[in-house]
């Protein structure tokens, strides 16, 4: 992932589908179950230290504060641990951009729109 797209996925605020449910086990093991497709996904604890945040909406990049601070990484391994799980969390359909960050693009899309038609 280039650096520029790592940023921006930084700044973005992330949600979980109303049929995804995430659990920890003992504060040890975290699972992930989506209820429309029954597949369960194991969630290491750095994912699962994101995903807590971000459902708390909080950006990624206070994920990758959080990582940083937890794990003992460099911040710059940390931005691109969190951003690769949030791909792989998006990509598995567990998460999704925020209300906001949808309303936000549709309205650039529609600006965007807009404009090439003179209006």
């Amino acid at each position: 992932m280039a650096v520029t797209d790592r940023r921006k996925t930084l700044m973005r605020r992330f949600s979980a589908r109303p049929d995804v449910l995430f659990a920890d086990f003992r504060g040890q093991d975290s699972v992930a179950f989506d209820l429309v497709t029954r597949k369960a996904y194991a969630v290491n604890p750095s994912a699962r230290l994101v995903i807590g945040i971000l459902l708390r909406g909080r950006t990624a990049g206070d994920a990758a504060s959080a990582v940083t601070e937890t794990f003992g990484i460099q911040v710059d391994a940390a931005r691109a641990d969190v951003a690769r799980a949030i791909r792989d969390l998006e990509a598995a359909g567990l998460l999704s951009p925020a209300a906001q960050e949808r309303a936000a693009a549709h309205n650039r899309v529609g600006t965007r729109n807009g404009a090439e038609h003179g209006r």
